[in-house]
């Protein structure tokens, strides 16, 4: 019996660890949709989700289920509260089961988040998972590069051309999306960082230091500002971490890498603002940089406007919101409001610059939780979030360890969060399961653990 519950422990880890393998590198030309990368990689989760689910009713049933220790059972009543009040701002409208339909994504990383929850011996499990996506990651961005490098080559293996007016579509790896895959890659260039800087082994380094230059080239050839700036912040998480707690020596060489990321990134924001072998399509990321300060840019134009709908959204439902999903939806019926309240024409001149373009995304995250399931959504997933990085900023006191662990944890959540002010990630399969199985399992591995409950849960398994 002890043999094969351990069987079955095994069975999901690697579950887990095949999910964050696959899915970033997943997509299917038979699949169709307005997003046919995020409409495959979603398929690909529910798949997943339901084996690990199945494995996870079997370990119950087989009596090798672990007991919750306090800080788990206020995170699953916290995670509870706000799938309630997310079902119940669908079952207050009128078409409950399309509200369901168009928020399928969320209800499955609802159900990620809980399997997060119970998932086996979470503390020596996160070094394998971290260390799967930095693998999963470089490979992403391997193909990035080579998109940039060679597009016409690529385009034969890719199915997906892109928008030919936007030079920064000629990088999209598997994701679909430069945005997409400018934060993602963000995520993952900061796991690499963090394990730079605690390597001992110079192949190791030497390894990091190659995924890395390779995440920092794709990563700039995106464009994606929003992601540079969650990849700095996240950084400097780490940096601050170490500066706390360790060495002279070991300050220097994290300076010393954090400052060579910081020159080669510069460094290529330049040579992709010039014309050169390397820009063909003659991007200029300087100009988009400068651009963030213009009020007549259409991107700050755009966030203008999903900012200006959602407080409306806001003001009309506090309570629950508009509805799970339902923020695309909304965005239209406000500007049209906006638009007849609006004397100076300014919308109605954005509604024609945006030629019937509806998003179907806030490009903030925090902004859309509030606007589809209200005050009550946002206050259930803000205790969800605090709580959880209040337990890992207490192991930032304990051993050297999981001190090293959660300062991880935190650069790669810091880094996803600022992220998510501009984009919308926690919206998305791949970044979406990252962020939420490192910070459940990372707030997990920073809870002591009580020997009397593990000689119970031992002994139980082994009757």
């Amino acid at each position: 019996m002890k043999s094969e519950f351990k069987a079955r422990l095994c069975g999901e880890q690697v579950l887990v660890l095949a999910t964050m393998a696959v899915l970033p590198l997943f997509h299917s030309t038979s699949i169709g949709g307005p997003d046919p990368f995020v409409m495959a990689k979603t398929l690909l989760l529910g798949w997943l989700i339901f084996l690990l689910a199945l494995l996870r009713t079997i370990r119950v049933f087989g009596g090798g289920a672990e007991p919750a220790v306090g800080p788990i059972r206020i995170l699953r009543w916290a995670l509870f509260c706000w799938i309630a009040v997310s079902a119940l701002s669908i079952l207050i409208r009128e078409y409950p089961l399309h509200y369901f339909r168009v928020s399928l994504l969320q209800w499955l990383l609802f159900l990620w988040m809980l399997l997060m929850l119970s998932l086996p011996s979470p503390a020596g499990f996160l070094s394998p998972l971290l260390w799967t996506a930095i693998l999963a990651g470089t490979i992403v961005a391997l193909i990035a590069t080579l998109q940039s490098l060679w597009p016409e080559f690529m385009m034969e293996y890719l199915p997906y051309e892109g928008a030919a007016a936007d030079v920064r579509h000629q990088v999209f790896a598997t994701l679909g999306n430069p945005e997409h895959l400018g934060g993602y890659l963000a995520a993952i260039l900061v796991l690499s960082f963090c394990y730079l800087l605690l390597a001992e082994r110079w192949t190791i380094r030497l390894l990091l230091i190659f995924a890395a230059a390779v995440q920092i080239f794709a990563l700039i050839r995106t464009g994606a500002r929003g992601a540079w700036i969650g990849a700095f912040a996240g950084m400097s998480v780490m940096i601050a971490a170490q500066w706390l707690q360790q060495s002279r020596r070991v300050r220097l060489r994290a300076v010393a890498i954090f400052g060579g990321v910081i020159v080669l990134g510069i460094g290529l924001i330049i040579v992709f603002s010039t014309a050169n072998p390397l820009n063909p399509y003659r991007a200029n990321f300087l100009r988009r940089i400068k651009e963030l300060r213009s009020p007549h840019s259409e991107s700050v134009r755009h966030r203008i406007a999903m900012l200006t709908a959602g407080s409306y959204m806001i003001s009309e439902h506090p309570l629950l919101g508009v509805g799970l999903g339902h923020f695309s939806r909304e965005f239209y019926l406000q500007l049209e409001k906006m638009n007849q309240r609006d004397e100076t024409g300014g919308i109605a001149e954005y509604i024609d610059m945006a030629q019937g373009r509806i998003p179907d995304h806030a490009h903030n995250d925090p902004l859309e939780i509030w606007a589809e399931t209200g005050t009550l959504g946002l206050l259930c997933f803000l205790f969800l979030l605090s709580y959880a990085l209040a337990l890992l900023l207490m192991a930032l006191r304990s051993n050297s360890e999981q001190r090293a662990l959660a300062g991880i944890c935190l650069a790669l959540i810091v880094t996803i969060l600022v992220e998510s002010l501009f984009s919308f990630p926690l919206h998305l399969p791949v970044r979406a399961t990252l962020f939420w199985a490192v910070l459940i399992l990372g707030a997990r591995s920073a809870i002591p653990t009580s020997p009397s409950l593990t000689e119970t849960h031992e002994n139980s398994a082994s009757a």
